[in-house]
């Protein structure tokens, strides 16, 4: 729902910069240099994923996908130059709406679209259970029709960033109660009883070094 206000806020105001012919080169500066850093605050997130790291806390890396493509918008409703290579890049921020609309009455392009628009849009459920400072158990899950969470072990690394171990138990349902407890520095038991209907029940013991 964050994702989708920040985005609906943007292109809103997008479009009263163009109505408007806002002309006002201070902000358009501010917004560039803005636009700019989440670029490549993007990227870095990008292949820090390719190594299953991310930037610490739930929706970090998808922030910066946001306030990137807020930010394009931002800038197309501000543009008053004539570049159009330049006007053509923020346009594609501005009528990303418009594209996925497109993508969803195109057949072919229906699961591309949907994939990228669930991505984009859908900030999901995410829960942690913390284990010790170093490392968390975290159930996530993408919209309330996604099915059964993931389990993933989260570990804290280089003070901003963390490590993701995704599916360190089977996709047994969402948690009606879930208890972690550390055995020793190398070893952690994890039980966990599901709310779903199966009622299922797990008592497993982890190692942290997958």
């Amino acid at each position: 729902m964050t994702s989708i206000i920040i985005l609906t806020i943007s292109f809103l105001i997008a479009l009263f910069f163009k109505f408007t012919k806002t002309d006002n080169s201070r902000l358009y500066k501010t917004v560039r240099i803005s636009h700019y850093l989440f670029f490549i605050l993007t990227v870095i997130a990008f292949l820090l994923l390719l190594n299953s790291y991310s930037f610490k806390g739930f929706l970090t890396d998808k922030l910066f996908v946001i306030l990137l493509v807020a930010t394009g918008m931002l800038l197309f409703g501000l543009y008053r130059q004539r570049s159009k290579l330049t006007r053509t890049y923020y346009a594609i921020f501005f009528c990303l709406p418009f594209l996925l609309l497109v993508g969803l009455i195109v057949p072919r392009l229906h699961f591309i679209t949907a994939i990228a628009g669930v991505g984009l849009l859908i900030d999901g459920e995410h829960t942690r259970y913390p284990i010790d400072q170093t490392y968390s158990i975290q159930t996530s899950r993408v919209g309330v029709l996604a099915g059964n969470p993931t389990y993933s072990l989260i570990e804290s690394k280089y003070i901003l960033l963390e490590e993701i171990t995704d599916d360190i138990i089977p996709k047994i349902g969402i948690p009606k109660s879930l208890q972690v407890i550390k055995i020793n520095n190398d070893s952690f038991k994890l039980r966990v009883l599901t709310s779903d209907i199966y009622n299922e029940r797990l008592d497993t013991t982890l190692s942290f070094k997958r």
